[in-house]
């Protein structure tokens, strides 16, 4: 296929993905999500990244566009104690939660603190959910606006932490006691030790996220011809409406059965890992 082709077909197919997961009463973001990992994992996904770049920022600058149309400003004025007071505990809770879970997995003092500092913005997935919120009536109309507030300014203020961040880690190096640096030290480079992945664990890891992936678009195929396209075959087709569905849908489904079951992949595993370098690993059922 051309470039065009590629581009249209591929953005066909999250869209139709998306059409089919709302359908089956899931949210847009998982059809897209399930449909990127499929895409993911097929021959062209690098040529499809590389024309799908461009039509992401586009889409990116609009979202963040619209979003800033959606800032009120007279909800600051009204509420700009929460709003502050919301935005401080964002960054100074992220920074902290995030800097100790960097620090726990294994990661040196400084990298924790650059992690934590870097991360202490709220993204737009929280518009996702405080949107949900909205609609399920568990969060407040005057809640949204404030979030998005929130969420405009952690970005804005994001990329200052993230330039301070080799200071701040200065600062409480030169408070430390030479007794807890090497403490510190000590224990990052054991967790490191403890961090190291065996190859196997990393193919296991490959094979239940491909078989869960695979796995949800079934079950969503399935739900959708029993909602959706088996009433309506029943009326027109009469007396073969069932069998005509049931065609329908493994037709619909077979190409996630065939990666699910039938789909092979060599691991790639170091020298030495196993005692047999042909063995070949059978996607979903993880036949070794």
């Amino acid at each position: 296929m051309t470039d065009e082709i590629l581009l249209i077909v591929a953005i066909a197919m999250c869209f139709l993905m998306v059409y089919l997961s709302a359908q089956a009463g899931f949210s847009a973001a998982l059809g897209a999500f399930i449909m990127g990992s499929l895409l993911a994992e097929t021959t062209k996904a690098e040529r499809i990244e590389h024309l799908v770049i461009p039509v992401r920022d586009l889409f990116g600058a609009i979202f963040f566009v619209s979003v800033g149309m959606l800032i009120d400003l007279n909800v600051i004025k009204d509420h700009w104690l929460p709003i502050l007071l919301i935005t401080a505990a964002v960054i100074v809770g992220k920074s902290i939660v995030i800097t100790l879970g960097a620090f726990i997995s294994g990661n040196s003092l400084r990298t924790s603190i650059q992690t934590g500092m870097s991360l202490a913005l709220i993204g737009e997935f929280s518009f996702i959910i405080a949107s949900m919120g909205v609609k399920q009536k568990v969060v407040s109309e005057e809640l949204y606006p404030i979030i998005i507030t929130v969420s405009a300014l952690t970005i804005f203020i994001a990329p200052s932490l993230t330039l301070s961040s080799t200071r701040i880690y200065n600062w409480i190096a030169s408070k430390l006691s030479p007794k807890w640096e090497a403490r510190l030290n000590r224990y990052s480079s054991e967790a490191t030790a403890l961090r190291a992945v065996s190859d196997w664990n990393h193919v296991l890891k490959f094979f239940l996220i491909n078989t869960v992936v695979f796995s949800a678009v079934v079950i969503a195929l399935i739900i959708l011809n029993d909602s959706f396209m088996l009433p309506w075959l029943q009326e027109v087709a009469h007396g073969f409406g069932r069998a005509t569905s049931a065609v329908l849908a493994l037709s619909a489904m077979g190409p996630f059965l065939w990666a699910l079951i039938v789909k092979m992949k060599k691991p790639n595993l170091s020298p030495g890992s196993i005692p047999n370098k042909n063995i070949m690993v059978r996607s979903g059922s993880c036949v070794l």
